[in-house]
Protein backbone atom coordinates (compact mmCIF):
# COMPACT_ATOMS: atom_id res chain seq x y z
CA UNK A 1 0.00 0.00 0.00
CA UNK A 2 2.88 2.37 0.68
CA UNK A 3 3.96 2.04 -2.96
CA UNK A 4 0.41 2.89 -4.01
CA UNK A 5 0.49 6.03 -1.84
CA UNK A 6 3.86 6.97 -3.37
CA UNK A 7 2.44 6.69 -6.89
CA UNK A 8 -0.24 9.26 -6.07
CA UNK A 9 2.23 11.50 -4.24
CA UNK A 10 4.45 11.48 -7.30
CA UNK A 11 1.65 11.93 -9.86
CA UNK A 12 0.06 14.84 -8.03
CA UNK A 13 3.27 16.34 -6.67
CA UNK A 14 1.84 16.35 -3.15
CA UNK A 15 3.76 14.64 -0.36
CA UNK A 16 1.06 15.04 2.32
CA UNK A 17 -1.51 12.71 0.79
CA UNK A 18 -3.48 9.77 2.16
CA UNK A 19 -5.45 7.28 0.09
CA UNK A 20 -8.59 5.61 1.39
CA UNK A 21 -10.85 2.93 -0.01
CA UNK A 22 -14.42 1.80 0.57
CA UNK A 23 -15.96 -1.15 -1.24
CA UNK A 24 -19.29 -0.41 -2.91
CA UNK A 25 -21.88 -3.16 -2.39
CA UNK A 26 -24.35 -2.48 -5.20
CA UNK A 27 -26.97 -5.01 -4.01
CA UNK A 28 -27.23 -3.44 -0.55
CA UNK A 29 -26.26 0.10 -1.63
CA UNK A 30 -23.65 0.27 1.11
CA UNK A 31 -20.00 1.17 1.53
CA UNK A 32 -17.92 -1.48 3.26
CA UNK A 33 -14.48 -1.42 4.82
CA UNK A 34 -11.59 -3.00 2.91
CA UNK A 35 -9.18 -4.88 5.16
CA UNK A 36 -5.43 -4.98 4.77
CA UNK A 37 -2.29 -3.14 5.72
CA UNK A 38 -2.67 0.58 5.08
CA UNK A 39 -6.28 0.25 3.93
CA UNK A 40 -8.09 3.22 5.42
CA UNK A 41 -11.58 4.51 4.73
CA UNK A 42 -12.01 8.19 5.41
CA UNK A 43 -15.62 7.88 4.26
CA UNK A 44 -16.44 5.21 6.84
CA UNK A 45 -13.97 6.44 9.47
CA UNK A 46 -14.59 4.01 12.36
CA UNK A 47 -17.60 2.20 10.84
CA UNK A 48 -17.48 -1.24 9.20
CA UNK A 49 -20.31 -0.48 6.77
CA UNK A 50 -22.69 2.38 6.04
CA UNK A 51 -25.59 3.11 3.73
CA UNK A 52 -24.45 5.07 0.68
CA UNK A 53 -27.48 7.35 0.93
CA UNK A 54 -26.54 8.16 4.54
CA UNK A 55 -22.86 8.66 3.67
CA UNK A 56 -23.23 11.14 0.80
CA UNK A 57 -25.48 14.07 -0.07
CA UNK A 58 -27.84 13.52 -3.02
CA UNK A 59 -25.64 15.31 -5.54
CA UNK A 60 -22.50 13.41 -4.49
CA UNK A 61 -24.37 10.08 -4.45
CA UNK A 62 -25.58 10.61 -8.02
CA UNK A 63 -22.23 11.89 -9.26
CA UNK A 64 -20.19 9.04 -7.79
CA UNK A 65 -22.52 6.04 -7.96
CA UNK A 66 -24.97 6.79 -10.79
CA UNK A 67 -22.82 8.83 -13.20
CA UNK A 68 -19.58 7.04 -12.19
CA UNK A 69 -17.70 10.34 -12.18
CA UNK A 70 -15.27 11.82 -9.73
CA UNK A 71 -15.70 15.00 -7.75
CA UNK A 72 -13.44 17.13 -5.61
CA UNK A 73 -13.83 18.98 -2.37
CA UNK A 74 -11.16 21.67 -2.52
CA UNK A 75 -11.98 23.42 0.76
CA UNK A 76 -13.60 21.15 3.34
CA UNK A 77 -13.88 23.90 5.95
CA UNK A 78 -15.78 26.19 3.56
CA UNK A 79 -18.08 23.37 2.36
CA UNK A 80 -18.72 22.36 5.97
CA UNK A 81 -19.78 25.92 6.84
CA UNK A 82 -21.88 26.21 3.67
CA UNK A 83 -23.71 22.93 4.33
CA UNK A 84 -24.05 23.73 8.04
CA UNK A 85 -22.64 20.27 8.79
CA UNK A 86 -25.53 18.52 7.03
CA UNK A 87 -23.54 16.94 4.16
CA UNK A 88 -22.44 13.66 5.76
CA UNK A 89 -19.26 13.12 3.73
CA UNK A 90 -18.15 16.72 4.28
CA UNK A 91 -18.79 16.42 8.01
CA UNK A 92 -16.71 13.22 8.18
CA UNK A 93 -13.84 14.87 6.30
CA UNK A 94 -14.07 17.92 8.54
CA UNK A 95 -14.14 15.86 11.74
CA UNK A 96 -10.99 14.00 10.61
CA UNK A 97 -9.12 17.22 9.88
CA UNK A 98 -8.98 16.65 6.12
CA UNK A 99 -8.67 19.91 4.18
CA UNK A 100 -9.44 18.68 0.65
CA UNK A 101 -10.32 15.43 -1.07
CA UNK A 102 -11.02 13.70 -4.36
CA UNK A 103 -13.78 11.06 -4.51
CA UNK A 104 -13.54 8.79 -7.56
CA UNK A 105 -15.08 5.45 -8.55
CA UNK A 106 -12.69 2.79 -9.76
CA UNK A 107 -13.50 -0.66 -11.15
CA UNK A 108 -11.86 -4.04 -10.99
CA UNK A 109 -12.03 -6.84 -13.59
CA UNK A 110 -15.47 -7.93 -12.33
CA UNK A 111 -16.86 -4.45 -12.91
CA UNK A 112 -17.27 -3.91 -9.17
CA UNK A 113 -16.79 -0.33 -8.17
CA UNK A 114 -14.66 0.70 -5.27
CA UNK A 115 -15.20 4.01 -3.56
CA UNK A 116 -11.85 5.73 -3.69
CA UNK A 117 -10.76 8.86 -2.01
CA UNK A 118 -7.60 10.88 -1.78
CA UNK A 119 -7.28 13.11 1.24
CA UNK A 120 -4.98 16.13 1.40
CA UNK A 121 -3.69 18.37 4.14
CA UNK A 122 -4.07 16.46 7.37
Amino acid sequence: MEDFHEIFRSLLGIKDIKVGFSLYNKQEDTFERVYGSGMNSFLLNELETASCADSLCNWSYNRLLKENKYFTVSDVELKHEYSKGKAPHIKLLHDQGIQSAIFAPIANDDGLRLGFKLGFGF
